[in-house]
């Protein structure tokens, strides 16, 4: 009597036991947390994880005792895909610091990123390499006509910018993309350098004129 009292005893813990698993942990497969199907490498299915209470941001936090720190992210909504990621020091608040989007674009210091990457922030490069289709050697091809600087002096007296160049308020409204910038500037100075070119031909032209007029 008293042994099958305790192998039900021992069928009832196991039982309970089986229930409460929540985790699955083997030697060799997938890795489980809040679950015991995983179906990747890692699944993470729980949602009594921690989770910051004002927006329901995923907490993995470091501490050792004295406030420590921690990191999080989020998802965004199903139909909208993307993820957050947050950043805590101490005991504050969680701060958002990149933003991955649902159509791959990042965003850093911006919740709202319009290209692959946009930075709301000073970027700290030692070189920034910017492909180019077109660059203005055609400029000094023989069929290319440049304004005359008289013409250009009529231009900047109407406008108060260089033809082809944006005004102030453009810049500001709208910023600089810098390939085609650096691609409009050095244009202006290949036409500078053909305009000090010829003036310096017809400065020795009459130079030339002078010194036969001083000879007669």
């Amino acid at each position: 009597m008293k042994c099958s009292l305790f192998v039900f005893m021992m069928a009832l813990t196991s039982c309970y036991v089986h229930a409460q698993k929540t985790n699955n942990f083997p030697e060799t497969g997938f890795v489980g947390i809040g679950t015991t199907n995983p179906s990747e490498i890692l699944t993470i299915r729980d949602p009594s994880i921690p989770y910051d209470s004002n927006a329901g941001i995923i907490k993995i936090r470091f501490d050792s005792g004295g406030g420590g720190g921690g990191f999080g992210f989020e998802k965004e909504t199903y139909n909208t895909g993307g993820l957050r990621f947050y950043t805590q020091y101490g005991f504050r608040s969680m701060i958002e610091q990149l933003r991955i989007t649902g159509n791959g674009n990042v965003g850093i210091g911006t919740t709202a990123p319009d290209s692959k990457l946009t930075v709301n922030g000073l970027i700290h490069s030692k070189e920034v390499k910017v492909d180019v289709s077109i660059w203005p050697d055609y400029v000094f091809n023989d069929n290319y006509n440049s304004l005359s600087l008289l013409e250009t002096e009529k231009y900047i007296q109407a406008n108060k910018h260089l033809p082809e160049i944006p005004s102030a308020a453009q810049v500001k409204e709208e910023g600089i993309a810098v390939g085609e910038m650096n691609a409009r500037l050095l244009k202006k100075i290949e036409e500078l350098t053909l305009h000090l070119i010829r003036q310096e031909k017809e400065m020795l032209m009459l130079k030339e004129e002078v010194q036969l007029l001083k000879n007669k």
